[in-house]
């Protein structure tokens, strides 16, 4: 029992490791090697924002979640509003079997996914996001993510993000909304996200138990993995070798 503990650990320890510890390498997609995804949803998504006044930005492959497992097989389409406060993403995941099932029995729907994002002067960011929160790692402290119901229209979904934008400008009048106009600074925007989460991460020990609770480990299984990655990275300061 101890070793199955220990071999968990690592798995949950390595896998965070692999997601959060470098700068994600993406690049430009296009859209006709993907011919496995809905291209009815990003059509229909695409026309809907253009409506409420999006303009297409790019679509971009994330080349470092390729290389892991599951590779979700997917490109993101990326728009933003006029001035550029706030970025539209959607994309669909559709990995290869068995994945999908096992996706569905860890509760991660929908496969068909939206989200928007405001970066701000200080550092922080706002997501409203249609994304299941089990698959959320724990946010940094300047991470304001908001989960919807998946069913929310597209309209609302971005109404109720510009009502929390202007709440936020409201509270620190003195912050501004970074402006994103390019490819390149989503994937920049992206990867100071990714920093955030990084050092958030190593700072609190890589993982929560409210986070191993949130992905179906049993109580006294997640508090036994918990204290286990504890006791590893512990071990890997006095030691200097990594699990």
């Amino acid at each position: 029992m101890e070793q199955n503990i220990t071999d968990m650990a690592q798995k949950v320890l390595k896998r965070l490791r692999e997601r959060f510890e470098k700068d994600h390498v993406c690049q430009t997609a296009d859209a006709s090697c993907f011919p496995h995804l809905a291209k009815r949803f990003y059509k229909r998504t695409q026309t809907q924002l253009e409506k409420m006044g999006f303009h297409f930005i790019g679509d971009l492959e994330n080349l470092t979640l390729k290389e892991q497992k599951p590779d979700p097989r997917t490109f993101i389409r990326v728009m933003a509003d006029p001035a550029g406060e706030i970025v539209a993403a959607f994309y669909h995941v559709k990995p290869r079997f068995p994945w999908p099932l096992l996706m569905w029995l860890w509760g991660l729907r929908p496969a068909r996914l939206l989200e928007f994002e405001s970066e701000f002067s200080d550092g922080s960011m706002l997501m409203s996001t249609l994304i299941t929160p089990k698959a959320d790692v724990p946010p940094p402290p300047k991470f304001i993510r908001i989960h919807y119901p998946r069913k929310m229209p597209v309209d609302l979904l971005l109404k109720n993000h510009q009502a929390k934008l202007q709440e936020k400008l409201r509270v620190d009048p003195d912050v501004k909304p970074v402006r994103i106009r390019t490819l390149q600074d989503v994937i920049k925007m992206q990867n100071r996200q990714l920093i955030l989460t990084r050092e958030h991460l190593e700072e609190i020990g890589w993982v929560t138990r409210e986070y191993l609770y949130k992905h179906g480990a049993r109580k006294e299984f997640a508090d036994q993995i918990y204290a286990e990655i504890q006791r590893l990275l512990k071990k890997e300061l006095i030691t200097g070798k990594r699990f």
